[in-house]
């Protein structure tokens, strides 16, 4: 709703109207279509948050009172003969937007009725304060309009005497906002069935091809004409639906007039040909060359269905005639399987399709309980076995190596070949091996880099040296173990899988409580070779990947695993670690010690898998 100005404002309050709120669902019935129109501009509600004083507020309902059938059915009908065809009128919607109301008209054709949506009291249009202030009533999803909100409206139930063949009335499209196309109107006819036949679809863009921005617009007029010739001596209802979209503000609507039940062809450019009025001339189209045209065939897409075709039992109105599979068709057993359709025979051309039959994997509805493939929630085709193994994709693990599968024997591959979710689970055979320089072939190589001596190449040296010298610099060492022995007699398809390493050195002498750390190496250096000065620290990671507390004379470890797997794998050269401390103080560690026995060493737990 939008603050209107003292002339608008004089017309509205002698407008005779009728506030109708309602709703429909998407029908797929034909919708107006072919107008010139401009894109619509999304509404921002927020930028229209303005407050006016009840005094200010004008629109339908204002001076509202209770409104009578007899009123309704006047305000409606052309002539009161016409106004007997309605029997009824009932509104629905939201609590406070059924209200109606009505006032005398002034400056529009008599008779015209008024229908508003409305995010609150459609009575007395109450909007203190914010224009969004109204109570939200439920949105639902729409494909068109993203929302519609506030929903509701009016059912017109009207009968159709014999010899009539059509409903007419005229109605124009009436908005309060500044941006145009906004909220949707939609008229829909039901036949005595309750079923939705005919409708103009819920596109307003028709009707507002006048728009010019202002606070209030009235598009063009517009008549609408539903085919009723197959509903002669029933009652039929006409449902007016406006719809607000996604802000709840108070600023749809239209004027309808004119309702008619009368005799004679249908015209060309009617609801039922989807017209606007510059749409093409309909008498001309045939699209499905079924030789009836687009103003009198009910489906012009399926030369099937036209006027006078034989309804056959398939939840399809075939003969155009307002009415799915009328005059019992679905009660004749076609296929001689012992049902037929009235019966629950989803398909009555086939034999081998009605309930009770047991529903197989073929894309079919086997056993008619609307469901293709399926027995309640359980699917009745298996998945492909895509490896061939005897197993399908819901119960292998791995279905594109028929080697893996639910109960194959499990190798140690690095792979869960029997699918418990267990990798090698108990098959891998671990073995240890300690490497020592001089025992059992084993073979180790190791430098002290001495800061009083930078250019030194200590080579086999009978110690290791970390932290401060005796000359006040800094010593480090370097340590590197022969792996062939483990990795000897490999296939190009094995695989080693480190479990542990650990790294034991013995400290010798100067047993202070002081952390002594590993770092990997990155540059290869040679025993005899290596110095202070050609191989810097910088050489090495410069974080540690561990440490070991060096205090005490004895054995001190460390765990090496990621530099040892790094190793075997072939992720990284072996270019051994270096130790190294603070500088404050120093350690001094065997490397070729009185027995072998006191030398370093690297145990390492591996598996090889295959």
């Amino acid at each position: 709703m939008r603050h209107l100005n003292g002339s608008m404002k004089s017309v509205l309050e002698t407008v005779c109207r009728v506030a109708l709120v309602s709703a429909v669902g998407g029908l797929g019935a034909t919708s107006l279509v072919g107008c010139d129109v401009e894109s619509p501009t999304p509404d921002d509600a927020s930028s229209r948050e303005e407050a006016f004083p009840p005094s200010d507020m004008v629109g339908p309902g204002a001076g509202a009172e209770t409104v009578t059938l007899a009123q309704v059915k006047s305000c409606l009908a052309s002539s009161a003969a016409q106004g007997n065809n309605i029997t009824n009128v009932v509104n629905f919607g939201a609590a406070g937007q059924q209200a109606t109301s009505t006032i005398a008209a002034a400056g529009y054709p008599a008779g015209d009725c008024y229908l508003v949506v409305s995010g609150g009291d459609a009575a007395n249009w109450s909007t203190v304060g914010n224009v969004n202030a109204q109570p939200a009533v439920a949105c639902t999803p729409d494909p068109v309009y993203g929302a519609l909100c506030d929903v509701g409206g009016v059912d017109v139930s009207i009968f159709v005497p014999a010899g009539s063949t059509k409903i007419t009335f005229d109605y124009k499209f009436m908005e309060w906002d500044y941006v145009p196309f906004e909220d949707p109107l939609q008229i829909t006819l039901y036949n005595q069935a309750g079923q939705p036949v005919a409708s103009t679809g819920s596109q307003n863009s028709c009707e507002f091809s006048n728009k010019q921005g202002s606070d209030l617009s009235i598009g063009n007029l517009r008549t609408v004409a539903f085919s009723v010739g197959a509903f002669q001596n029933t009652t039929v209802k006409i449902r007016f639906q406006a719809s607000d979209r996604n802000d709840h503000i108070l600023d749809s609507g239209g004027l309808i007039n004119n309702l008619q039940v009368i005799g004679g062809a249908m015209p060309c450019g009617s609801a039922v040909c989807g017209g606007c009025a510059n749409a093409a001339n309909c008498a001309a189209i045939d699209a499905d060359a079924d030789g009836v045209n687009a103003c009198t065939d009910c489906n012009d897409n399926n030369p099937n269905i036209k006027p006078g075709a034989a309804e056959i039992c398939n939840q399809l109105d075939d003969n155009c005639s307002g009415v799915a599979d009328e005059n019992s068709v679905c009660c004749v057993d076609n296929d001689g399987d012992g049902v037929t359709g009235c019966n629950g025979d989803c398909n009555d051309n086939n034999p081998n399709i009605k309930p009770g039959k047991p529903e197989i994997c073929d894309g079919v509805d086997n056993d008619c309980n609307g469901l293709i493939d399926f027995i309640g929630t359980q699917p009745v085709c298996a998945p492909p076995d895509d490896d061939g193994d005897g197993y399908n994709q819901n119960d292998d693990c791995n279905d594109g190596d028929a080697s893996i599968y639910p109960g194959a024997p499990e190798s140690c591959n690095f792979t869960d070949d029997d699918c418990d979710g267990v990798v090698d689970d108990g098959v891998c055979a671990t073995a240890c091996v300690t490497i020592t320089d001089g025992v059992n072939g084993g073979s180790s190589e190791d430098v002290p880099l001495l800061g009083d001596y930078p250019t030194y190449a200590a080579g086999n040296d009978f110690g290791a040296h970390t932290g401060i010298s005796s000359g006040g610099n800094e010593n480090h060492s370097l340590f590197r173990f022969n792996l062939s022995q483990i990795t000897a007699g490999l296939g190009p398809n094995d695989d080693i899988n480190v479990t542990s390493a650990t790294f034991s050195v013995h400290v010798a002498w100067n047993p202070s409580y002081n952390q002594v750390s590993v770092h990997g190496c990155n540059a290869n250096w040679g025993e005899f070779s290596a110095s202070y000065n050609n191989y810097p620290a910088s050489n090495c990671d410069a974080n540690p990947t561990s440490s070991f507390n060096a205090g005490g004379v004895g054995f001190r470890s460390a765990n090496v695993t990621a530099l040892a797997t790094q190793w075997l794998t072939g992720a990284h050269a072996n270019y051994g670690f270096m130790l190294r401390e603070a500088p404050v103080n120093s350690h001094y560690f065997y490397t070729n010690g009185p027995t072998t026995e006191l030398n370093p060493k690297l145990e390492i737990c591996y598996f090889v898998s295959h």
